[in-house]
């Protein structure tokens, strides 16, 4: 049996909390693998407004342990080659949710690729280029412990400089296409 991690969710104790709830995965309660409705689309250099209070409610924990405190903004990342920046920033002065970034699967026994506090003000940043190609649910939520509201507005915008946005568009980066070395 594994017990939830009772970490309160500050900027330093962010990734030992996901650490801790990525080992008690494996022990995990099949009841709380949920699943996400249609997670929402953005295009990079574009600013989206979500209202998690609208958001998705049938997930109850992510990371496989870290319980949410109220409904979850849900955005697809189809990433074919993981360039650039997911900046997601609170704009309720009372909301402080955290991003966390779902790897394959939108339930909560997904593993936590990476995580980041979205205070208001300065919002938290996640670097894509540390994760793998695929497809990824990046999951805006306050959780249990967290002070301040359950739910409110937040900012996302997925940065990519002209560089990379040339690359992605061309094509040179698709997961599809085998490279020259393999048969």
């Amino acid at each position: 049996m594994c017990i939830r991690p009772a970490c309160p969710l500050h900027a330093h104790r962010l990734s030992a909390c996901i650490a801790l709830a990525s080992l008690c995965m494996a022990s995990s309660d099949p009841s709380r693998a949920q699943t996400c409705t249609v997670p929402a689309a953005i295009t990079a250099n574009t600013s989206y407004v979500f209202d998690t209070c609208q958001g998705e409610s049938s997930l109850a924990f992510v990371c496989g342990a870290l319980p949410l405190a109220g409904p979850a903004a849900v955005v697809l990342l189809d990433m074919h080659y993981p360039l650039g920046s997911v900046l997601v920033r609170s704009l309720d002065a009372g909301f402080e949710p955290y991003a966390f970034v779902l790897h394959a699967d939108c339930d909560g026994s997904a593993p936590c690729s990476a995580g980041t506090p979205a205070s208001p003000g300065a919002g938290g940043t996640i670097d894509l280029p540390a994760l793998d190609s695929g497809r990824y649910y990046l999951v805006i939520a306050a959780t249990q412990g967290t002070p301040g509201a359950p739910c409110g507005l937040v900012q996302v915008y997925a940065a990519v400089t002209p560089e990379q946005d040339d690359l992605l568009q061309e094509g040179l980066f698709r997961a599809d296409i085998a490279p020259l070395w393999e048969p």
